[in-house]
Formats: C-alpha cells, structure tokens, sequence
C-alpha cells in the first residue's frame, strides 16, 4: 500500500530527477541499500510469519521497479553514447566528402593536367565525349584535362579518329605543324615528326586542313587526302579510293580486284599491282580489320579467291 507521503516523496523524487539527473541516481541507490538492508532483517525473522508475507512483496515490488529503472538508466545512457559517436562520424566522413568535391572543383582552375597514352600495340581508346580513336602501334594521344570544354588532341604516328559531333563544341587534331578541324566525322591521321611527313585522308563527314607554315585552310571531302611535307614545305591534295568505314573496319561490297588493289595501296602506302594474266571476274565481299597487315589481308583475298601473292621490291603482286 502506497500512502499519501510516499506519494508525496515520488512526485518530489520526479521532480529532482528532471532538475538534477545526478542527485536523483544518488536517491536511488540510497533507496536500494535500504531495500537491502530491510531483506537483511526479513531473512533475520523469517521464522516470524506476521507481516513478512506483506513486507516481502513490497520489497520484491521495490526490487523490480529498482532493477527496471537501473535497466532504463544504462540503455538511455547507451543511446545517448551511440548518438554521440555516430554524430561524430558523421561530421568526420561529410567533411571528408567536402573537402574531395572542394579539391575536384577548384583543382582544375587551378592546374590544367595533361592525358597522354602510347600505343605499344595497336589500340582503340574513347575519349571522354565518346569520340573512338583507333591507335597504330607506336602512336601517342595527349589531351588535357578540359577536354569536354575545350576538345583539342595532339598526335604523332597513325590512327584513325570516329568523331563525336556536339554543337558549338569543334574538335581539333594537332600533329605536329598541321591543324584538322573536324565538324564530326571520321578521318585518318599519318603523322611522323622525324621526317616531317603529315597525312590526313578523310573518309566521312568534313574536316578543315590547316598548316602553320601556309596558314591556308584546305576543305576536305570523303575521298580526298592531304599529303604535307614541313621539311620541303610540298602540300598535295589529290584522290584517294573511298572506303566505307564501320566501327574499326574497312568495308567492301561487291568490290572489283582493281578497285581492291588500289584501296589496299592507299591504305598500307605500298603499291599492290594486279598480274597481267589474272582474271578480272573475281569481286571482294568482306571486310579489313584497321588493326590487320597487309599481308594478313592478302592471306584472306587470296585464300577466298584461290589466289596467290609475291613481294617484290617494294611492291606486292597477285596472280594466278
């Protein structure tokens, strides 16, 4: 039985315990040695049966309610913990996350990073707006870290560009003293700096030609190349067989063995000559691989065509 004085020392108890957290736990455990001190004496007179029934219920009652509030002490003493600590990661790892997106946005206007990969075989890389560049063994591509604000590529050796096109977004080839200005397309590029000797043969779409030596912008069209020397300043431009390009190959659809053998020159730069006694009825359905040699396209023609071929000086010749 609860009297009107304990009820009085609880709204009092209550009312400390939202003062002063400190001082109510120190009345608790105040509490819970007299509780212990009260079993003492119930264990003492234990063989006295008047009053013990009431006054152990009452300390067992006292027992739970003290056990129950100690349990909600330290589980509330845990969650405030684990608060506090998850509080603190979180501070740490978002200020991690900002000072790394403070670094990628600030650190490009401030130093400009230059990309640049080598072809040790031959090679297809993307660049970052998707435009395909298929890389000759040998070949080297450099670009800056603005590329998509500002597409501009160096090169030297030879590949073959598949251009993105993007509105008000021009692309720009540099390969040694030459300029292409491409409005999206494909095209190829020959470019070796130690003799002087540039090329670009365009094979879809329109591209600008421009050198620093002429200043003179040339207008290609499929079909067309642009032969540079910068040592003997020559500049040529002159006709070449139109070949369909497709994703990194060379296509050929009903194809005469003439028109074949001057693709394949002006593909590989080496003259490719038809025998004299060799039947024209013969025509090409299939496709180069920009990656193949020569002489694995001349195993393939010759091998479906029940064909031979010979090397001699610097020519290749087929026959029967």
């Amino acid at each position: 039985m609860i009297t009107n004085q304990g009820k009085q020392q609880r709204s009092k108890s209550h009312l400390l315990q939202d003062r002063h957290a400190d001082h109510t736990t120190q009345l608790r455990l105040a509490e819970e040695e007299h509780v212990e001190q009260r079993m003492r004496h119930q264990w003492d007179h234990i063989g006295h049966p008047v009053g013990s029934r009431e006054i152990g219920e009452r300390m067992w009652l006292q027992i739970s309610r003290n056990t129950l509030n100690k349990k909600r002490i330290l589980l509330t003493r845990l969650l405030w913990r684990g608060a506090a600590v998850a509080a603190v990661l979180l501070v740490f790892f978002c200020g991690r996350w900002w000072l790394k997106n403070q670094q990628q946005v600030v650190a490009p206007t401030v130093a400009v990073v230059d990309h640049s990969y080598y072809a040790i075989d031959s090679h297809t890389f993307i660049l970052p707006d998707s435009s395909v560049v298929w890389m000759k063994k040998g070949a080297t591509l450099r670009y800056k870290s603005d590329f998509l604000s500002h597409r501009v590529v160096s090169m030297s050796g030879q590949a073959v560009f598949d251009v993105r096109k993007m509105n008000n977004q021009p692309f720009k080839v540099y390969a040694g003293e030459t300029m292409v200005d491409v409005k999206g397309t494909v095209f190829q590029v020959v470019s070796h700096d130690d003799t002087g000797e540039h090329e670009v043969t365009l094979y879809k779409g329109a591209v600008d030609f421009t050198t620093s030596a002429h200043g003179q912008r040339i207008q290609m069209k499929p079909g067309q190349r642009v032969s540079y020397n910068a040592t003997t300043d020559d500049l040529e431009l002159h006709r070449v067989a139109l070949i369909e390009w497709v994703n990194g190959r060379f296509h050929f659809t009903d194809t005469s063995l003439e028109k074949l053998a001057s693709s394949l020159s002006d593909l590989y730069h080496v003259e490719v000559k038809l025998a004299s006694n060799l039947p024209r009825r013969f025509h090409f359905n299939g496709y180069i691989r920009y990656d193949e040699t020569l002489e694995q396209v001349l195993d393939k023609i010759c091998y479906n065509a029940s064909l031979r071929y010979k090397q001699q000086n610097n020519q290749y010749v087929i026959y029967k």
